[in-house]
Order: structure tokens, then C-alpha cells, then sequence
């Protein structure tokens, strides 16, 4: 495997985001030169599947996050190889922690952090409470109801999300139903 040029000196360059030791000498066949850090971790088949790469973090919830410093896939989400799989990081730490995911439910990031791997911030709900507790939350029952009135009256969906200074999508969604069906 080749070095992950995104990847910083120091931490393992296949981005399952563990330290790499010092090395003691210069093997220029292996690409290590004395002093600076290994680019992968050594023996590192034994290492797969670690969940310890966080920081322990306030980030404004009730108890501190712990903060995935590992690859992360292109939504934020740490990932880690559990078993020879990749998965998610917070999914494998709370399988390991807490028990299984019931296949039809999600985790819910109750901190609302994609980064954070803490189980206790992690809750498994249906996809649909999932999607109605994520960025639309910040609109109250009533503004759903006035977005859905105002929509009727024939109001632009650019202008209604400029009004609750939300994307255009949101108010998109909100209209067709996938967010925020229960409110009538």
C-alpha cells in the first residue's frame, strides 16, 4: 500500500488514523529514514479494528464528545476496518460498547456531532426519526405549518428558506414530506 499524501507524518497512511513509532534506523527499500516516523504502523494487520483513536472534547453537549481522529469518509463520519470491513466509527464503538444495531434502525448522533464515537451520545431510532431530528430542528411545529401556508400562497421555495435562513432543500423536503411529516 502506498502513502496517502493527506494523511500527516506520524499517522498511519492506510487512514485508519493510529500513531506510527519513530524509526530507529534508515531502510531505504522500505522508505524508512531514522528519526521520522514509520508511514504505516508496524505489524499492522494486528492493529485493524482500533477504536481508541479519539480526543475527549466539550463540544457543548451535556457530557464532553469523543472526537473520531481517524480517516473520515467524505460526510465526516470517522471510519475504522472492524473484522477486515471498513464501517463506520461510531457504529463499531457502540456495537462494541453497547450491543447490536437493530438492522432497521440508525444511530442518532444525540450531540449532534457526526465525529463524535461516545456511545452514551448515540441512540438507535428509525430512519425517519433520524431525518426529523437532523437540520430541520431548528424550525419549530408553527414554522413548518406557516412554510407549508406560505408555500400555498405561492411563495417561492428560495425566498420561504431565506426567510427561516435555512437551505432550499430544507424547505424542499419539508414540502414533499420527508422532513417533518408528523407536523399537520
Amino acid at each position: 500500500m502506498l502513502p496517502d499524501s493527506t494523511i500527516p507524518k506520524g499517522f498511519c497512511q492506510c487512514g485508519c488514523g493510529g500513531r506510527t513509532k519513530i524509526a530507529d534506523r534508515t531502510r531505504p527499500a522500505r522508505g524508512y529514514v531514522k528519526g521520522e516516523p514509520y508511514p504505516f504502523i508496524l505489524n499492522h494487520a494486528k492493529s485493524k479494528g482500533r477504536l481508541d483513536n479519539y480526543v475527549i472534547e466539550d463540544r457543548g453537549y451535556l457530557t464532553p464528545c469523543w472526537i473520531w481522529m481517524g480517516h473520515t469518509d467524505a460526510k465526516g463520519y470517522g471510519m475504522v476496518k472492524v473484522d477486515g470491513k471498513e464501517q463506520r466509527a461510531h457504529r463499531a464503538m457502540y456495537k462494541r460498547e453497547a450491543g447490536p444495531i437493530p438492522e432497521e434502525l440508525q444511530l442518532d448522533h444525540l450531540c449532534r456531532n457526526k465525529g463524535c464515537v461516545r456511545p452514551d451520545h448515540l441512540e438507535p431510532v428509525t430512519g425517519k426519526v433520524n431525518v426529523n431530528r437532523g437540520p430541520v430542528t431548528k424550525l419549530s411545529d408553527d414554522d413548518v405549518r406557516t412554510i407549508r401556508a406560505m408555500d400555498r400562497d405561492g411563495m417561492r421555495g428560495m425566498d420561504i428558506a431565506a426567510h427561516f435562513a435555512v437551505s432550499k432543500g430544507t424547505i424542499s423536503n419539508i414540502l414533499v414530506g420527508r422532513f417533518r411529516s408528523d407536523v399537520h
